[in-house]
């Protein structure tokens, strides 16, 4: 007899498979194909969730008296100075912090040396046993191709990334104006593409298109909220240890949490270098500002991002990060952050086209009297 476990099991075994044939086509076509549309799409697709974003406060405007034009006006305006303000306060001081970084890099450079050979002649002994190089001198001799490899390869990354960046500059003007255009006849597009849908499955895709874009609203929400909260939380902690740029590392890791998991492993990192390279004659002081940023990180994951994100998406973690990885190789850092999501909103798709491989729902404890 066939139970709805095993039914489970092979209908996500499928899944998977399917998965792994598609992601192979996809591969082939990336190049040639997928990756040009995709580029073009990008911006319009941003626009679209910032619509998806901004569209239920406009509801609640319309709801008391304003109407749809002058909503939209308010928020925009709104957001406009929002971006104003955070440009004139916290750009100058990125700006500076990044300047003087880049002056200090020199000595940085030579005190990461100096306690690197420190280490190396520490533990020589050990190193000889494993044939590896005893000092940095013998290190630089033994990896110096791989090293300028390395270092040629990040160069021109950032290169590319660079001009990726300005060469998408035009994305300031243009998201912006799709964005308003969006939301001025969102609740029309919506209704017209309903029309796209045969008489009597429209409730039924109007109720799922609702689920999918209040998960999707609620959880970019959130987790803009919380990037921001977070991102303060951590200047304000590097800024009480006297650690320099403290303005540019909570940048830093506001943006870096957006992306679950990975940004959280990069931000102790780079904090933690950041306090070893700029006070490397206490490296005690910067595991205790890398511990402080991990005791925050804890504190955000279990209690304020909770709160605020909610649970909104609930996708194993196994399943976020695989999301994490297509993301990411397909869209770069907005495909990381967009991916939790996207797989929620799937995952919603499928379980209501697929009821049976919801798991089974926990039945009530009864409570058990004592006999007497």
């Amino acid at each position: 007899m066939i139970t709805n476990s095993w039914l489970r099991i092979t209908a996500w075994a499928a899944g998977l498979l399917a998965a792994a044939a598609v992601l192979n086509i996809i591969s082939v076509l990336y190049q040639p194909v997928i990756r040009p549309v995709l580029q073009i799409l990008l911006p319009f697709s941003v626009a679209v969730a910032l619509a998806l974003l901004l569209d239920p406060t406009i509801d609640r405007l319309e709801r008391r008296g304003l109407s749809r034009g002058a909503s939209v006006a308010g928020v925009s305006l709104i957001f406009l100075l929002v971006f104003a303000a955070i440009g004139i306060l916290l750009v100058p001081v990125l700006v500076s912090q990044a300047m003087e970084l880049a002056d200090n890099l020199p000595h940085y450079y030579r005190e990461a040396s100096k306690q690197v050979s420190n280490i190396v002649s520490r533990y020589s002994a050990v190193l000889e046993r494993f044939h590896a190089p005893t000092t940095l001198q013998e290190f630089y001799q033994r990896y110096s191709g791989r090293l300028q490899s390395a270092a040629s390869d990040a160069i021109g990354g950032a290169g590319r990334m660079l001009s990726g960046l300005v060469s998408k500059s035009i994305w300031l003007v243009l998201i912006p104006i799709l964005t308003i255009f969006l939301l001025i006849d969102i609740d029309r597009l919506k209704e017209k593409s309903l029309l796209l849908v045969p008489a009597k499955h429209r409730q039924r895709t109007a109720a799922l298109a609702g689920s999918v874009g209040r998960v999707f609203g609620a959880y970019i929400r959130g987790l803009i909220t919380v990037a921001v909260l977070y991102g303060a939380a951590c200047g304000v902690a590097i800024a009480a240890w006297g650690v320099p740029y403290s303005v540019m590392l909570g940048a830093a890791s506001g943006v870096l949490s957006l992306v679950p998991y990975i940004g959280t492993i990069s931000t102790i990192v780079l904090v933690g270098l950041v306090a070893l390279v700029s006070r490397p004659q206490s490296p005690l002081d910067a595991a205790l500002v890398a511990l402080t940023i991990f005791a925050i990180n804890q504190l955000f994951d279990s209690v304020t991002g909770p709160r605020i994100v909610g649970k909104a998406v609930g996708v194993h973690p196994v399943l976020a990060i695989f999301a994490l990885l297509v993301g990411g190789q397909l869209f770069g850092i907005v495909g990381m952050v967009l991916a939790v999501p996207v797989a929620a909103s799937l995952q919603i798709v499928i379980l209501e086209f697929c009821p049976e491989l919801r798991g089974p729902k926990e039945k009530p404890k009864k409570d058990k009297k004592k006999v007497r």
